[in-house]
């Protein structure tokens, strides 16, 4: 969808970071408020910040009418990086390893926080590896 990103075959991933969560932000805004309000979805986030997860996504859908549900795949910090630098060597798509660094154990331990939780249908938020 970002030219930019495209044309450089994905080396350009930071420099259209923005842009991106523009476009994430107004796909969330459709999925509200517009015609594609009801899809379901599968939003994939990345977070270490439980407030700004419950505010801008859980709570935002759920007063969409939305069930909402979690999953985390939990990764240690080094497999990110080592994750990241395949990535980057298969795709050429670059993402700075100090960005992974600066969410480290953080995600899952918002996950942590979110799991037990129950969602507005009266499920836990998390749901459990069988």
């Amino acid at each position: 969808m970002i030219p930019e990103f495209q044309e450089s075959h994905g080396d350009e991933a930071n420099a259209v970071h923005l842009e991106s969560m523009l476009i994430i932000d107004m796909a969330r805004e459709e999925l509200i408020n517009g015609k594609m309000k009801g899809t379901n979805i599968i939003l994939p986030i990345i977070t270490d910040d439980f407030q700004i997860l419950m505010s801008k996504y859980i709570k935002s859908f759920e007063e969409a009418g939305y069930n909402v549900r979690a999953k985390c795949l939990p990764c240690p910090v080094k497999a990110s990086i080592s994750r990241n630098i395949a990535r980057e060597l298969a795709t050429g798509r670059i993402i700075i390893n100090s960005v992974v660094f600066s969410f480290g154990e953080k995600p899952e331990e918002v996950y942590k926080e979110l799991a037990p939780k129950m969602n507005l249908k009266g499920f836990p938020y998390g749901i459990e590896e069988k």
